[in-house]
């Protein structure tokens, strides 16, 4: 967070405290308690003594606070107020223009994460890593055009914080540093547990408060300082030198092989294997010091796909040392034991969006051993992208493999929906395709499978990526952008609506995965359905009417935007379809017919305003998941006491006072009378009694009082359908 205080009288007041330099906590408590600001912390406080730790908990919830173990406490913006740091400039820093924060300089931005001003010519800014690896900092320290042009490789550079900016300059001097180290020692020893590693930014800081004079001057790079004061760095992690200690990045790799480990079917024996080639590839410094028995290890069950899960964390992003590490031990393997090294540089080649390279090695491994369900499974998405259906269903079948009947059931069902106009077909028979040529002289050899008939495939392959990690949380926080983060059912919310079909196709095309899924795999895709999702990419969701059904074939349907009227094969759909109905969806329009894409969105009459609106805007996938969640899925009406509506209406009717039905009635009947000649936006403006002997509105009406009548049948108390048509004359 940036250097901002919270407005809190509790906070305020500390930091005017703090003013004139750090107090310990103790004092803080007892200035607190002579202003009478501590009695509902106190009243959260199991004991009295607690009341320190809950003030530290209190001010540590921005930056504008820091607080040592000690239980000193100092306000950051007086710490670091004519701090000073130094650099050793790299050649390769000063061509890049920018400098690496870790370790030297990592604390100089710390608690101004919109940069900091440089002296008179811009600003300085933190570049955060375009892949980030888990316990290291490698984001650099940017500046405006040639703002380094006038050092050296191998000058040290000296970095001034004050309240107004930053000012960098020569160091020509370093100054004695021996106040710094002895502060940064003290601090290791009141912050660091044993066996524990730590970062330098608390370190340093802890040291600061202890030490206010210290760091005013050019010393020695902060690194060359921590190693000085006996401590050695492993990512951005500092431990006692020559101690045994965990770094965050080995402490992050602990949890995730449990994590792990509890994800794939891993006895104990895999277990053990799993945790040898994790052991080597930490070691590994372009050797493998027993490669026979890490190809062993990696041959072992899951061993490898469970390694390739650890090391790619599921990033989308790659990694090299994995490359080279699988290199390593493929060059060294014959036969069988080529499998594995090849099924990990198919799943890193994957990891960052090289799908052709990928099924080039996840086939070569399944060669090398045909035993080898990890890349016979890896390989299924590539055999159904192609639409290689029965290549898909081998692989699904491999003795190793057991994959959901559903999956299955739906790859077998389209396969043979695909290949019926074709079975029975004679060599001599005009061929289906509708060319005119014989079947043995056009589709004999490669049936040529219109479009049209393919979309249902190529929905579900759109699916099975946004489902796949690490794109499945994007589905889960668009979920979770369509509920009440108070409501008590949220989580139940968020699980029904991430295994529906709609907020999965919010994220493919309003959310960028249609965009990924084209730039990873669009190459193994048929060249007409390639197009196809580009152009549905380009086309906008549009509000729909049905003006014409045609039952278990198709509607005819009107832009409500741009009167445009098609018709779409819509088999599912026309079944249950009204006249004078909306739906908010794309349109697919194809060689042969139109049909209306990925799960379309029923829009009450009332909303229809609300839709337009939204559609103008061009919403991307959380805006149309938060409108469908307040609008339509989750809708809550709240009663002038901020209670919902639901929690009064809802109740079964034998706890409801008789007297509060006799009212809730009598209210419902009057607002009815009321509504009758109230404006409707639905109905263009028009009031009920006018759109009665308006031709142009006349069926919105029927269609508004159509869903009233839908929600008396829900059970939803509210108006009743049936009298208002009989009041407006309508039966």
């Amino acid at each position: 967070m940036d250097d901002e205080n919270v407005a809190t009288p509790l906070v305020e007041s500390v930091m005017r405290m703090l003013e004139s330099g750090p107090l310990p906590i103790s004092e803080v408590v007892r200035r607190l308690d002579e202003h009478a600001l501590l009695e509902e912390l106190r009243g959260e406080c199991a004991d009295e003594e607690d009341l320190g730790e809950a003030v530290i908990d209190e001010l540590l919830v921005s930056d504008a606070v820091w607080a040592t173990p000690a239980g000193v406490v100092a306000r950051t913006d007086r710490l670091l107020d004519g701090f000073v740091l130094t650099h050793r400039v790299t050649a390769r820093e000063l061509v890049n223009g920018e400098l690496n924060l870790c370790p030297d300089l990592v604390i100089i931005d710390w608690n101004r994460r919109d940069g900091l001003a440089l002296a008179g010519v811009g600003r300085l800014l933190r570049v955060p890593t375009r892949v980030p690896r888990p316990g290291f900092d490698d984001s650099t320290l940017s500046g405006p055009d040639g703002w380094l042009d006038e050092f050296a490789p191998g000058d040290v550079l000296a970095f001034t914080r004050t309240a107004h900016g930053l000012s960098v300059g020569l160091a020509d001097v370093l100054s004695d540093d021996t106040a710094e180290v002895s502060a940064l020692r003290a601090s290791v020893e009141s912050r660091l547990g044993e066996g524990e590693g730590e970062e330098a930014v608390a370190i340093v800081l802890d040291a600061v408060t202890a030490a206010p004079g210290t760091f005013r001057r050019p010393v020695r790079p902060l690194g060359e300082l921590l190693e000085a004061a006996g401590l050695e760095r492993r990512g951005f992690s500092f431990g006692r030198l020559g101690r045994p200690w965990r770094s965050f990045a080995e402490r992050f790799n602990d949890r995730r092989g449990v994590q792990i480990i509890e994800r794939y079917p891993l006895d104990d024996c895999c277990v053990e294997s799993f945790d040898l080639v994790r052991h080597a590839y930490e070691a590994f410094d372009e050797t493998v010091s027993d490669v026979r028995a890490v190809q062993e290890a990696l041959a072992h069950g899951a061993a490898a796909q469970a390694f390739a899960a650890f090391v790619l964390h599921d990033s989308g992003a790659g990694d090299e040392r994995l490359v080279r590490f699988a290199n390593h031990i493929l060059l060294e393997s014959r036969g069988r034991r080529r499998a594995a090294p090849q099924y990990l540089l198919g799943i890193e080649a994957e990891s960052r969006g090289d799908s052709p390279e990928a099924e080039n090695w996840l086939v070569g491994a399944l060669g090398d051993d045909p035993d080898d369900a990890g890349s016979a499974l890896a390989q299924i998405d590539y055999a159904v992208d192609r639409g290689d259906l029965p290549r898909a269903l081998r692989l699904i079948r491999h003795p190793g493999l057991v994959v959901e009947d559903a999956t299955v059931a739906f790859l077998e069902d389209v396969r043979t929906e695909l290949e019926l106009p074709w079975r029975s077909v004679g060599r001599n028979d005009l061929c289906p395709c509708g060319t005119g040529r014989k079947f043995k002289a056009c589709c004999a050899r490669e049936p040529k499978i219109p479009l049209s008939a393919r979309t249902r495939l190529l929905n579900f392959k759109l699916g099975q990526f946004a489902r796949a990690e690490p794109r499945r949380s994007r589905i889960v926080g668009v979920a979770s952008s369509a509920c009440d983060p108070d409501d008590p059912t949220l989580i139940e919310q968020i699980r029904s609506l991430t295994q529906g079909s709609l907020i999965a196709d919010f994220v493919i095309y309003d959310g960028g995965v249609a965009g990924d899924y084209l730039d990873r795999r669009g190459s193994l895709l048929p060249a007409d359905e390639r197009e196809l999702v580009e152009a549905l990419i380009d086309s906008p969701r549009a509000l729909w009417e049905v003006v014409e059904v045609e039952r278990g074939r198709g509607l005819v349907l009107r832009d409500t935007e741009t009167a445009e009227t098609i018709h779409v094969v819509e088999r599912t759909a026309s079944r249950q379809a009204e006249v004078g109905e909306l739906v908010i969806s794309r349109v697919a329009r194809l060689p042969d017919q139109n049909q209306l894409w990925g799960s379309p969105l029923k829009v009450p009459l009332r909303l229809r305003e609300s839709a337009l609106a939204l559609l103008e805007m061009g919403p991307d996938a959380d805006a149309l998941a938060s409108w469908y969640g307040a609008a339509i899925a989750f809708p809550r009406i709240m009663t002038r006491e901020r209670q919902a509506h639901g929690d009064v209406l809802d109740q079964d009717p034998e706890d409801v006072p008789e007297e509060m039905t006799r009212a809730l009635e009598a209210y419902l009947r009057q607002r009815e009378l009321v509504w009758l000649d109230e404006s409707i936006p639905a109905l263009g403006g028009l009031t009920p009694r006018e759109a009665v002997d308006d031709p142009t509105r006349g069926e919105d009406l029927l269609s508004l009082l159509r869903e009233l009548g839908d929600m008396n049948a829900a059970g939803a108390n509210g108006f009743d359908a049936d009298r208002l048509r009989g009041l407006l004359g309508l039966g």
